[in-house]
């Protein structure tokens, strides 16, 4: 019989929706954290957006930044610099956010069909980044990826046409809405699925069938740790992350 690590499951696409500020980038963020204590059984990578603030809380741009957070690239500032890129009154640094993005998405589209699972995990599929053709043109072919071993956590927003509608609609991929009342429920929720599809084992602290309590956890709160190979993280290193709250 085919152990749990070697079942023809089909692989996941989910993309998490919900208003802004709600916490899609947050459950993101919270189930990385979780995936990074099997070292070993399955690879994560990917990039998420927060927020840049100024020193009086002000919101004054976004960033892009890797899931263990030591690299980041501006996405969008409302000061500028001055690119022709607009949306609302952020000037969309779309060179910048070109050059971080897409070599993360090459390497994700690039995996091995054998050896450990890969869960990319990216935020998100919104009008800053989809003015990016070439940054639209990868996220599909991520989530129409025949990868058996792919699998793939994204956040899209919740309206919206073009891609960002045509994306939910996608074969193979499921949306789930999330909302401040259902968010840490679903968190659990997601990160059991995509454990069940790796075929990774249960943690070691839970009792048998059962998984550890988890959660909208602190980020302060994750034990920092080496970096695996080939760029992709197997441990996390601590990082801060602030939910965007919209355009």
């Amino acid at each position: 019989h085919p152990t749990p690590a070697t079942t023809t499951m089909a692989p996941l696409r989910l993309l998490v929706t919900c208003p802004p500020g709600t916490g899609k980038t947050t459950l993101c963020q919270t189930v990385f954290k979780s995936l990074t204590v099997r070292a070993g059984q399955c690879e994560v990578d990917g990039f998420l957006t927060t927020e840049r603030r100024d020193a009086s809380g002000r919101r004054e741009g976004f960033d892009c930044v890797t899931l263990d957070g030591t690299r980041s690239a501006p996405l969008a500032s409302i000061e500028g610099p001055r690119t022709g890129h607009v949306v609302g009154k952020y000037n969309v640094q779309l060179a910048e956010f070109e050059q971080f993005t897409l070599p993360i998405l090459d390497r994700a589209l690039r995996a091995e069909r054998s050896g450990a699972p890969l869960i990319f995990i990216f935020d998100e599929i919104g009008r800053m980044e989809l003015l990016s053709s070439d940054y639209a043109s990868r996220v599909r072919s991520l989530l129409e990826s025949s990868n058996p071993r792919l699998h793939v956590l994204g956040t899209v927003a919740i309206s919206g046409g073009g891609f960002i509608a045509q994306s939910k609609r996608l074969p193979g991929v499921e949306v789930v809405e999330i909302s401040v009342q259902n968010r840490n429920a679903k968190a659990d929720e997601v990160l059991q699925r995509l454990l069940d599809a790796c075929g990774c084992a249960a943690p070691v602290d839970a009792p048998a069938g059962q998984s550890p309590k988890r959660g909208l956890v602190g980020h302060d709160q994750a034990p920092e740790q080496p970096a695996g190979s080939n760029g992709r993280r197997r441990w996390q290193r601590k990082v801060q992350q602030t939910e965007p709250e919209g355009y």
